[in-house]
Formats: C-alpha cells, structure tokens, sequence
C-alpha cells in the first residue's frame, strides 16, 4: 500500500507539471513583465523586415530568456560599452553606431537595440560584416563557425569584455595589421603627408626641389631617418658644395657641369641616403627595386595616408573572414605578393618567389592539403587552354602538338607529356580542390627575376621546387639526391607525403613583415575594390535600428 501511495503522489506531481507547462518548476511561470512583452511586440514587428543572420541571432538570444531585458545592470552596459571602445582598433568604428548606449524613453526599445548592437560587434570580430564568398566566386575557405547568441548569453553571465577580446582573430599576422593601423592613423592625424610633383625621374645625384618633399615623404614611413640639421659652412665657403659631392660620389669630385647645387640647400640633392630610402619604401610596396623615383614609384608615392588606412583596414576585415587558427604549420601563398611562405611548429623554415595567375586568370582563394608529390608529371591540359590557346596554333603549324610533345589519351583527354616543354616541369606538388590550383614546378625561370609575377593561368608555379620537395619528403625518408635522381629519371611517379600540410592561398594586399615593416601591394584582382564597396553598401544600409 505504501508502495502504491507514493506511485501516486509522484504520478500526481509529474500531472502538475505537465499542467503548467515547462519552465513553472523554475518560477518562470508569471505573465511576462512588462518590457518582456514590448520586447516580444518589437521583435515580432521587425521579424518579417530582419531575415539576416543578425536578426535570427537576436530571436534566438531573446527567445532563450523568455523576452526579458538583457541590459538593465548597469555593469553590464559598461562592459559593452569598453569593449565597442576598441571597436576601432580593428577598423570597425564606422559601422557600430553607439546611439543605442544612450539613455531612451522605451527601455524594451533600448534593450533591443544593445542586443542587436552586441552581436552585430561580436559577429564582425568573430566571422566579418561581408561574407567574401557572397563577393567572389573563386573563394573557397568557409567563413569561421560562429553561433552569437548563444555566446552573447554565455557572456552576460560571466565576463562579457573578456568575450569580446578573445572574437578576433589571434594570428600574427592580424594583430601586426592592427598595429600597423594605429601607426598610419596616426601619421594621418599629423597632417599626413605632401604630394610629390610630376617631372623627370628624380635620380641619384640629382639636384631638384622636390627632394626637399621626397625626403619628408620618405620620412613620413620610416624610410629615411629624419636628418640633423646640417654643419654651418666652412670658412672657405666651400663646405655645403663638398658636403655634396662627398655624398653624391663617394669622394670629393665636383659635382656634374648641369647640376651645380645651391651651396645653401643640400636637401635639394638626391643623395646616397635618399636613394637607399627610396629603395627601401620600393621593396616595401613591390616596385621593382632601382632607387629611382619613376612614375610608378611617384603614383605609390603619392597614395594619400587615408587610401593606406583603409587598405589595412580592408585587409584586416579580410583575415575576421579567414579561419582564425591556421594550425603550427602550414604552407601560405599570398597572391598580390607572390610569394610562399612555409611554417613549421609556428616558426618560419621557407620562403621563396612564386608566379600567380595572370588578370584574366586569377589565382582563387583555397584552403586545401597537400598529400602528394609527383616526379616528371603529365599535363592535363583544360579545355579552355586547349581550346583558345593551342588548337589555334595548332592550325597554323600542323606540327605543333607533336612538338611540344602534347597527345590525346582516351579517357584522359589532351595531356602534354613528361619533358623539358612541359608547364609543370619536373615536380607537381598534389593538393586537390575544386579549382585545380596546385604548386609546381616550371622551366621558364625568367619570371622570378621580375618583380611583377602574375604570369599564369591560376596555378602557382614555384621559385624552388626542389627544395620545397626537400621538406615535405623528408618525413618519407627522401633526401635531396633520391629527388634528383628520380627526377632524372623521367619517369612518371607518384610519392605520396607520410605527413600532409595544410595549404592556405590568400589575398593580402597589406601584410607586416616580423620586423614591423609594413608592405603593400596592388589589388591585383579587384578583390579589395569589390569588398570596399561591399562595406560601403552596408554601412548605407545600417541604420541606427531597434
């Protein structure tokens, strides 16, 4: 009987719960408050005008506290209010109004647009405002994982700034942007820096008064150290023509008959120091490197302080949309540099030249690993090349497939065999994707002694292929002979790698060096102009919302 009453009472009390519906265990059961029912009107209101992820991210959060106000402990707006403070040091401040952080008259209203404010900021740390994938139809890394509101609820409970620090990205590479960035700021707030007239290529040993604007421009970056005020004149009055002359030659021949320099004015000349800062800023912003001030030189030149804030700050937008982990190693194509760089247990142990896609054929942006490497590898040539490039010639010389040695293979399709005449030359380095871009190797080394590398159809062909083989087979016991000798060979032949790497090839028009010298280089692709007008869009659209 005892055994039937307490069946019973249980059976009664599983009844009242399931009476009162879920949630009245935890006295969560009273009728809304009333800003929980306002929040519950406002969001039922702008439901059908908000279907972004923002939006779905702000009916989660609110539905997981049953519409209740999120923000009315004080302490909890400060916190939010400290953490969208630096919302500018990540190039954000422009597209997080703080209307919202004033006091309003409709608390649910205020409520609501912190929240939506809160997340909208965490999701721009955490993944970018522009998916580049919506943008570029060569993008092939998917955007960080990202859940908002939930780790919005998680935060308000313990520390919310502590959150917000750990949203963006960790990587070297962003955190040095940033620091680039307030550098560049700052030089902007300063005044910036001058124009530099158009004339004649200003050149080493030169006398023209836009030297005097060239050094304060070079200055402005870091290029050329600021100069001490010059030595007072020699008795002989000789002193500021010899200084001169000394500088310019390296010895105390007279300056040329057509350049006689003011002897009060040794600013004017372009000297050994200049040309070397000029050399300096022309690496930094891969111009070819001749010390002179050409008009490609000048045009870098002349770029105002703000279009360079703003590149980094497109870049640093670029990296939020990027896997903030790239793991301890992993190899690192960075296309408007044309360059890879191989890491191993997060130090550098590589880097070399590489050729990327030419303008018609831009190299796309993947993520993928490599797994393999194959010794004299066949070309399977696409369609498209076959079609535009080599049928054509092919009708003008009926020897030219045979020449070069391409063939069809049923099943295969056009291939070019094995051979000096083949693109890939000697190695092909397996890393498959949906584009078909890998690293190679490739016979024609002209292109590595030019500064401007964007020569190919899309793949990246490499400066030294050998060595990179070197590194990735030595897990598989090969050494640098074995690879000689089994390229020599001829043969065909697949190795596939005992330990796969991870390989990034990305789109960086602005990049810090580990020394904290700040590069730049040309939008190749237009993949910063098509993400600026993006931003721009979005911040037209955003307004200040409930």
């Amino acid at each position: 009987m005892r055994m039937h009453r307490h069946i019973a009472i249980a059976f009664l009390g599983l009844a009242a719960i399931l009476v009162a519906g879920p949630g009245r265990s935890e006295g969560l059961d009273k009728a809304p408050t009333p800003v929980a029912a306002r929040i519950r009107a406002l969001l039922d209101t702008t439901a059908d005008q908000d279907a972004s992820s923002s939006g779905s991210s702000l009916t989660h959060f609110y539905a997981a506290r049953h519409d209740e106000p999120a923000w009315s402990d004080p302490a909890r707006v400060a916190a939010l209010t400290s953490s969208l403070a630096a919302a500018s040091d990540h190039g954000l401040e422009a597209s997080f109004p703080k209307a919202a952080l004033s006091a309003g008259d409709d608390p649910a209203a205020r409520d609501v647009a912190l929240t939506r404010l809160a997340l909208a900021y965490a999701t721009a740390l955490a993944s970018g405002r522009v998916a580049p994938s919506n943008l570029e139809t060569d993008w092939a890394i998917p955007a960080p994982g990202f859940d908002a509101a939930t780790g919005l609820a998680t935060a308000l409970t313990h520390d919310l700034g502590a959150w917000f620090d750990g949203l963006a990205p960790h990587h070297p590479q962003y955190r040095r942007l940033m620091t680039a960035l307030a550098r560049y700021r700052g030089i902007a707030e300063g005044g910036g820096w001058a124009t530099i007239s158009r004339g004649d290529p200003l050149k080493l040993g030169m006398i023209d008064p836009r030297v005097h604007v060239l050094r304060k421009r070079l200055e402005a970056e870091g290029d050329l150290r600021p100069q001490a005020a010059p030595p007072a004149p020699a008795a002989d009055g000789a002193g500021p023509i010899r200084r001169v002359a000394a500088v310019v030659g390296g010895t105390d021949a007279p300056p040329p008959a057509d350049a006689a320099p003011p002897a009060d004015d040794p600013d004017a000349v372009y000297d050994a120091a200049v040309e070397t800062a000029v050399r300096r800023f022309q690496r930094r912003n891969g111009i070819a490197v001749d010390g002179a001030v050409g008009p490609r030189t000048l045009a870098a030149m002349n770029l105002t302080v703000r279009a360079r804030v703003e590149q980094i700050e497109l870049n640093l937008e670029r990296w939020r949309a990027l896997p903030h982990d790239l793991g301890a190693s992993y190899m690192m194509v960075n296309v408007p540099s044309e360059t890879l760089d191989i890491v191993d247990q997060s130090a550098s142990v590589m880097a070399m030249k590489v050729v990327v896609g030419d303008l018609g054929h831009p190299t796309p942006v993947v993520r993928t690993t490599m797994i393999g490497v194959t010794f004299n590898p066949f070309w399977k040539i696409p369609a498209s090349i076959m079609t535009k490039e080599i049928l054509p010639k092919s009708k003008r010389d009926h020897a030219y497939l045979a020449k070069n040695d391409i063939v069809f293979a049923s099943g295969q399709g056009w291939e070019q065999l094995p051979g000096p005449k083949n693109p890939l030359g000697q190695l092909k380095f397996e890393s498959p994707n949906q584009f078909d871009v890998y690293l190679h190797d490739t016979p024609s080394r002209v292109a590595f002694k030019r500064f401007f590398r964007a020569q190919s159809h899309g793949c990246v062909r490499l400066e030294r292929a050998a060595d990179l083989a070197g590194l990735v087979l030595r897990d598989a016991g090969w050494d640098p002979q074995q690879i000689s000798e089994a390229v020599a060979t001829g043969a065909n032949r697949r190795v596939d790698l005992k330990r796969r790497w991870r390989v990034y090839i990305l789109y960086a028009t602005s990049f810090v060096d580990d020394d904290g010298t700040v590069e730049f280089r040309d939008d190749l692709y237009g993949r910063d102009g098509r993400l600026r007008a993006a931003l721009a869009a979005l911040h037209a659209a955003r307004k200040p919302t409930l």
